[in-house]
């Protein structure tokens, strides 16, 4: 899950005019993250961060595998490695993800496949949209490309995956 949505883009030529960065946003556990609205939607810059759900609750981690059940509402920070959170956010299962407690800060909320389709749409389609979408440079990612350039400013970083060892 990378960046988390509230409300998104139309064609490269129309880009530099939708789209504006500025506004702040709080999570419950304090996290302050940057918005950048994209034609009609406004999405947060940075991955999530939070051990809370919106209402308090914790959500829990663990460093062994993790079941595939409704139980299975965990975060964890990348490679279990809390040096990672501060660029990177948290990794967080499809459950916590959609838990009804709300994993977001209060007001937006994980992004729908359809949401992102519009994002993706908004940015010239599946071919151009990570070029425009993706930070630049070979910090946050392994390879990239000189048509790289983030002109939308959502700074997309690869942030890990998590699965259960063989």
């Amino acid at each position: 899950m990378s960046n988390i949505y509230k409300s998104v883009l139309l064609g490269i030529g129309m880009l530099l005019n939708n789209f504006t960065i500025g506004q702040t946003v709080r999570d419950i556990d304090g996290h302050v993250y940057s918005t950048v609205t994209i034609g009609s939607q406004t999405w947060l810059q940075q991955n999530l961060k939070t051990i809370h759900y919106r209402n308090g609750d914790s959500i829990p981690t663990v460093n062994g595998p993790v079941n595939n059940d409704s139980s299975a509402s965990y975060q964890w920070a990348y490679n279990n490695d809390t040096a990672y959170v501060n660029n990177y956010g948290r990794l967080y299962t499809w459950f916590a993800a959609n838990d009804i407690r709300g994993l977001c800060p209060i007001g937006w909320h994980v992004p729908s496949q359809s949401e992102w389709d519009t994002l993706i749409s908004f940015l010239g389609g599946e071919f151009t949209a990570g070029n425009l979408a993706k930070d630049t440079g070979t910090r946050f990612w392994i390879n990239t490309s000189s048509a790289v350039n983030n002109a939308s400013g959502f700074s997309a970083r690869g942030s890990g995956r998590r699965g259960n060892p063989q």
